[in-house]
């Protein structure tokens, strides 16, 4: 990860005989409709938790239509005083249709499915364990028809991907000290397979090609988080090895130090990869050559900020960053025409601040605003080269003691592209959340809600022809108990 990471927490399974749960159903202009039904509770001697979701549209540009079907559940069951185990499976099947474009028409589907088992233990009073499992299958299919003749073929692509692994996690924790001392391991594999139509196959592409790559993957790491009096100081590093690009070894450093009750500053510095896709390095395809050189690409991260609270009224928070990045992935620009192919070529430098204010509610009144400046410059580039985006974010929220809620939020970028591309976004985005509860007692609650999108037809799209909906509404019910 280049700048951070996002750490996804699941929900908890019940702890209670008593189930708890949620039903949300909303309907939407262009027969935009999502319906989410979730409950958890305690079946002696497992907790469970259980989600099912359903979500359709017409298409709210250019008979875009969407549907999906999803679920996911997770159990947990004791083994002993100290043991644990866990068991969570999702699946989730989106069909879309993608839109047209020139003389194509895509539709595609994705079936979706994982599973993770894990066990938890605790190893006297300092020590824990985690040891878990998963299992991820993907498969993707994408088609591409000539627009104006049903079923002629013009390209269909089928991914067929399959991810096996297991990690383990052994934690201390003891006075000053919290340690972490980890190992991952995964085996993936892809099925990748291209069919072209007449048109393609005339200027030279295969009616159809296949292709097999996979990769195998390692890495231990061990990190430390020390606590002394307001500082904390958190060291790590992580080794990781691929059989397609090697290996690479992955320092860190973080500081956080507390100036007050309501103050800290932080700070960190780490090196971090990305590798490129299999289909880059391994497999190829339509009119692109794989390059088995390939090397990740690299990057020092570093970022410092500070946030507070010790305004009456207000909470600010701000943080400064630099990426420098070498081996960057570029398409090869010495090969105009295809097959084209991938390389690592230049450093890039990015920089950037980030602002973020949120005011205390006054009479259920509050602000909040952001605000985001990057700036990206090749280093053996010319100034004209360097790319600069801003970002604005501003909101504005009344909270009536939990029985009518309304929010009113705006977003602006700037993405600062080439012209060719005929983007156009120099309006703000507004969306408007309006929500009321109509009925609860001590176990139950009813409220509804309506949300309108981009309510002042605001533009903003990075490409002419893919423009972003103009204003539309949905409203819904949802019954928690």
């Amino acid at each position: 990860s280049l700048g951070g990471v996002v750490n996804i927490i699941t929900k908890p399974v019940g702890y209670t005989a008593r189930p708890a749960g949620a039903i949300r159903a909303s309907y939407g202009e262009r027969n935009t409709q999502d319906y989410r039904a979730e409950i958890s509770g305690l079946a002696e001697p497992a907790g469970y938790y259980l989600f099912a979701g359903r979500q359709e549209s017409d298409g709210l540009r250019s008979e875009r239509y969407f549907d999906n079907d999803s679920f996911y559940s997770k159990f947990k069951v004791p083994i002993s005083n100290d043991v644990d185990g866990s068991l969570s499976i999702g699946y989730s099947e989106p069909h879309i249709n993608l839109g047209d474009f020139q003389n194509i028409t895509s539709t595609a589907v994705s079936r979706t499915f994982f599973a993770t088992a894990s066990l938890d233990a605790s190893l006297g009073r300092d020590f824990s364990l985690n040891v878990s499992f998963h299992h991820f299958k993907q498969k993707s299919v994408l088609n591409n028809d000539v627009l104006g003749s049903p079923g002629e073929l013009f390209e269909d692509d089928i991914y067929d991907e399959e991810t096996t692994g297991g990690s383990g996690k052994l934690v201390w924790e003891s006075g000053k000290h919290t340690a972490v001392l980890g190992v991952d391991i995964d085996r993936g594999k892809l099925d990748q397979k291209i069919q072209t139509g007449s048109f393609l196959q005339g200027w030279g592409a295969q009616p159809t090609s296949t292709t097999h790559p996979d990769i195998e993957r390692w890495a231990v790491y061990a990190n430390d988080t020390i606590v002394i009096d307001n500082l904390s100081v958190t060291p790590g590093i992580r080794y990781d090895y691929n059989n397609i690009t090697g290996s690479f070894t992955s320092p860190s450093l973080g500081l956080t130090y507390k100036l007050s009750e309501d103050s800290i500053i932080r700070g960190s510095v780490a090196r971090g990869f990305t590798i490129p896709p299999l289909s880059w390095t391994s497999g190829g395809g339509l009119f692109l050559d794989p390059n088995s050189d390939l090397e990740p690409e690299k990057v020092w991260s570093y970022q410092a900020g500070a946030e507070s609270s010790a305004l009456k009224y207000c909470w600010l928070k701000a943080t400064l960053f630099r990426h420098d990045m070498k081996n960057a992935l570029i398409q090869d620009p010495d090969r105009l025409s295809p097959p084209f192919i991938f390389i690592n070529q230049g450093k890039i430098k990015r920089t950037g601040v980030e602002l973020e204010v949120e005011t205390m509610p006054v009479h259920g009144f509050s602000l909040l605003a952001g605000f985001a400046y990057v700036r990206i410059k090749p280093s053996d580039q010319p100034d004209t080269e360097t790319s600069k985006s801003y970002t604005y974010n501003i909101g504005f929220r009344y909270d009536k003691a939990q029985s009518f809620r309304a929010e009113l939020f705006g977003h602006y970028i700037w993405w600062n592209l080439d012209a060719a591309l005929n983007a156009k976004y120099d309006d703000f985005i507004w969306d408007i959340n309006l929500n009321k509860r109509m009925y609860a007692t001590e176990k139950t609650a009813t409220e509804i809600f309506l949300t309108a999108h981009n309510i002042f037809n605001g533009s903003q799209y990075v490409i002419g022809y893919d423009k972003n909906p103009r204003r539309w509404i949905e409203a819904g019910v949802r019954f928690t108990f």
